[in-house]
């Protein structure tokens, strides 16, 4: 019987309060996470290893790359997916897609933004079923 793979998850916020929030109730989930605190972290977290399945993206962290963070990004990981993590009032601009969710932020609970990476979680796991298994 295969034991389910980890989903590696990536929590990316301005605020220290909120990356530990998150990292602390997504880890009781279940999930592999680790938190950067800057765009260029983030930029090189993805890019270089290989090993995030899901990025909890603080939009004030496009700094100094913008929205074509998200194409860069995908281009080195096609199926990561993105969840913009803000307010309301700064998600007008902001363009989703199959990769890219935003959830609004909500100070009372995280229950939202936990059952948009349970969706994405599932969505990898039925992808990587699909795939067939090497032999060696």
């Amino acid at each position: 019987m295969r034991t389910p793979q980890p989903f590696h998850i990536m929590v990316t916020d301005t605020n220290h309060h909120v990356r530990d929030l998150l990292k602390r109730e997504l880890e009781k989930d279940g999930y592999s996470v680790f938190c950067v605190r800057s765009g260029i972290d983030a930029y090189h977290s993805i890019c270089d290893s290989g090993m995030v399945d899901l990025v909890i993206l603080d939009p004030e962290l496009l700094y100094p790359y913008g929205h074509s963070l998200f194409a860069d990004v995908l281009d080195n990981n096609p199926s990561l997916q993105i969840i913009i993590h803000t307010y309301h009032e700064f998600t007008s601009g902001l363009k989703t897609g199959t990769n890219v969710h935003i959830v609004e932020k909500n100070a009372t609970s995280v229950r939202t933004l936990k059952e948009k990476i349970r969706a994405c979680s599932l969505q990898k796991a039925s992808c990587r079923k699909s795939q067939p298994t090497p032999i060696f």
